[in-house]
């Protein structure tokens, strides 16, 4: 039995739920979660900053709403 995909396609990145321990992203139909002791940037940072996230390119995922600087 074959199954199709019902809709289309609209992104390779999603930030799918933050919570008190890091964040859940939804990458290329596999989830990841990044912990908070690994990703400490993410832990200080409004939530809607955290689920604003982009692929730059193959292998580099951005936040550019994420300010380095203070």
């Amino acid at each position: 039995m074959n199954y199709e995909t019902i809709g289309i396609h609209i992104s390779d990145l999603e930030v799918t739920d933050v919570s008190p321990f890091g964040i859940w992203l939804l990458l290329r139909g596999k989830e990841y979660f990044l912990f908070f002791k690994d990703f400490p940037w993410f832990q200080d940072a409004a939530v809607k900053d955290v689920f604003h996230a982009q692929m730059e390119s193959e292998n580099h995922l951005r936040w550019p709403l994420l300010s380095t600087s203070t």
